[in-house]
């Protein structure tokens, strides 16, 4: 399973610099929604949540967007999404689905109070 297999027209939108860049924090939370309904529909396995990092900051960083420090904080975290804490030092409790949705939103609603 790959993003671009996947996911091909985000993807090759980002990598063609299709979608405009102050909508690129918008598209990337827009886009941690839809993983968190396919996880809960059962057709995607919770750890793909870290997709999200792939696209964001593998995809859209490399393409030249420039993402907000919170969106990029955001999906640096979801790219350690439920690590083992053997690796990390610590298990991250905010690790679940329901905190992952909930943050994607309040982020997404700080972007539209910005551009009210």
């Amino acid at each position: 399973m790959t993003l671009q297999k996947d996911y091909p027209e985000i993807w090759k939108a980002i990598e063609n610099q299709k979608i405009p860049r102050k909508e690129i924090d918008q598209v990337l939370l827009n886009f941690i929604l839809k993983l968190c309904r396919e996880i809960k529909e059962g057709s995607r396995d919770e750890l793909d949540i870290g997709d999200a990092f792939g696209m964001g900051i593998q995809n859209a960083e490399t393409a030249g967007y420039k993402l907000s420090p919170k969106v990029e904080e955001f999906l640096l975290e979801l790219g350690d999404y439920k690590s083992d804490p053997s690796e990390t030092g610590k298990y991250d409790l905010s690790d679940n689905l329901a905190n992952v949705e909930s943050r994607a939103k309040s982020l997404l609603q700080g972007i539209g109070d910005k551009e009210e």
